[in-house]
């Protein structure tokens, strides 16, 4: 009796296999941000691993209107990610200075060899620099200025 039973215990085996998966997200889980055109603007992004195995060569790209400039700070590519652990990265948005106030949809998009690509999308509401609008009141209040200044000098005559 007792031979058999060591017989069934060395013919038990468990084989694991390990899980490669990875997630990609917004740090602060909102899907939206303002940006001022000309200028940078950052908003930060998440990896983590959430497998069971170290994910290697995640690299981490966008698609943007022309014109635009995403890059992503400290580095594009993370060399290795440790199960469990994740990476926050600063995406540095950049529209051109003539860009016309209103919503752009930036699609993020995070790859790694031998697994399935992560993306979403950003909704990015493009403001002009408020300097803009102060030359534009200017201008306004110049010409309301001289006008009154006209009516004035040539009122009655």
């Amino acid at each position: 009796r007792r031979q058999r039973q060591m017989c069934i215990r060395d013919s038990l085996k468990a084989i694991v296999t390990a899980l490669y998966r990875f997630a990609f997200y917004s740090s602060n889980g909102r899907l939206n941000t303002k940006v001022t055109a000309g200028q940078e603007n950052r908003f930060a992004v998440e990896v983590a691993n959430t497998g069971t195995e170290v994910i290697e060569k995640i690299t981490l790209n966008s698609s943007k209107p022309s014109g635009w400039t995403i890059t992503f700070s400290p580095t594009d590519t993370i060399t290795s990610l440790e199960p469990g652990i994740a990476q926050v990265i600063d995406a540095v948005i950049k529209p051109p200075r003539e860009t016309i106030a209103g919503d752009y949809v930036v699609t993020m998009i995070a790859s790694s060899p031998n697994l399935a690509n992560r993306q979403w999308d950003l909704r990015v509401t493009a403001l002009t620099p408020t300097f803009l609008g102060w030359v534009g009141i200017i201008i306004v209040l110049v010409v309301i200025g001289g006008l009154a200044f006209l009516f004035r000098r040539l009122g009655r005559r």
